[in-house]
């Protein structure tokens, strides 16, 4: 209910007819007020079972971890094969200095068209859902832009941000050591936003298409099935001419062991 109102009041703001956003508005925020006060007068009745159900609800994401390996294992593992050893802030800060390069302002209007178009995905350690920051763009995009700006003229990402929810995914159908499980790290949507906007502003437009011709990783509207097409075709062309065709094929699932 209070999404689809938050989308007819993002709809009528689109639309300009701002008056009657701004009623559906307090129309949403008492619907809020009334659904907490019910969740709430429940409670009061209610068994340990139910408030501990309660508390675990708002307590954020729980997952459970692999019952062969333990946690504290799995966390030292990731820590290490994601942490640069030879990192230094200095040799950023010395670049920054060096080059000076002042970065232009974020409008307002530029972030409400990112935070529009942001897709249905899972809320990070903040717990900020996604659909929040789209049927919110309007009201958002000045806030948003503000931090935004700060960060990219500091050259500090906030904390908050470089926090992540981490999943171990079994990279083979039976698990027996750390590295058989991969890494699936979920950040803030702010966090995911900010990289999107530096990729596709100032990062993109200053690598050169010769450069990159032959890739397809982090590419728009490339993939590996993109890259499978390419080497199929390439290779059928060549076996039109040649009797065999000799492939190098390197797998590197397991390249994080030797990490």
């Amino acid at each position: 209910m209070v999404k689809s109102l938050l989308r007819r009041r993002y709809r009528l703001r689109r639309h300009g007819r701002i008056i009657e956003a701004n009623e559906l508005a307090l129309k949403i925020n008492s619907l809020i007020t009334e659904n907490r006060r019910t969740s709430f007068n429940k409670l009061l009745d209610a068994g340990p079972r139910e408030l501990w159900a309660a508390v675990k609800s708002t307590a954020g994401h729980c997952y459970s971890r692999p019952s062969c390996i333990d946690r504290d294992q799995i966390n030292r593992f990731f820590a290490n094969v994601s942490t640069n050893p030879q990192y230094d802030i200095n040799n950023i800060n010395c670049y920054r200095q060096a080059t000076d390069v002042q970065l232009p302002q974020l409008c307002d209007y530029e972030v409400e068209e990112f935070l529009r178009h942001v897709k249905r995905t899972s809320a990070g350690c903040d717990d900020l859902p996604a659909w929040l920051f789209k049927n919110c763009s309007y009201e958002l995009a000045g806030i948003v832009a503000h931090i935004l700006n700060c960060s990219f003229s500091s050259g500090i990402v906030p904390s908050y941000w470089l926090r992540a929810i981490v999943t171990p995914v079994h990279k083979v159908s039976k698990p027996s050591t750390v590295p058989d499980f991969r890494p699936i790290s979920v950040t803030p949507v702010l966090s995911r936003l900010a990289e999107k906007i530096v990729v596709r502003k100032w990062l993109r437009p200053a690598i050169p298409p010769a450069v990159i011709s032959d890739q397809y990783a982090f590419k728009l509207t490339d993939s590996t099935t993109a890259a499978l097409v390419h080497f199929t075709h390439h290779a059928s062309r060549m076996l039109e001419q040649n009797h065999f065709v000799r492939c190098l094929m390197i797998d590197f699932t397991k390249g994080i062991q030797y990490c």
